[in-house]
């Protein structure tokens, strides 16, 4: 699996200001772990604390239920559904000055 920053230029999404754009992606055999979950946790806090980065965007195939959860459970909030090639896709986004350190 890997997870990481989407290369400015390529978001499937519209980045705000201090704004980056989370990707993940997870082999079937370590699905429903919470590995990516934990991963994403991960993310928040070195976004927050090491980069001071204000929110992060997460966007996910619509079809993904599986990634949409992961994006919920770790305080992402949706922002919009919006079609990417031809993909129905949903756009996640989490205020880091919002949240609170672990």
């Amino acid at each position: 699996g890997c997870i990481g920053f989407v290369p400015c230029g390529d978001e499937h999404y519209a980045v705000g200001e201090h704004e980056c754009e989370l990707g993940y992606w997870l082999g079937f055999d370590y699905w429903n772990k919470g590995i990516v979950t934990e991963a994403v946790e991960a993310f928040i806090v070195y976004s927050r604390e090491c980069l001071g980065l204000e929110s992060l965007l997460i966007t996910v195939d619509k079809r993904n239920v599986a990634s949409c959860r992961v994006a919920e459970k770790c305080g992402f909030k949706f922002v919009s559904d919006y079609e990417y090639d031809g993909v129905e896709s949903q756009a996640y986004r989490l205020d880091l000055k919002g949240v609170l350190e672990a």
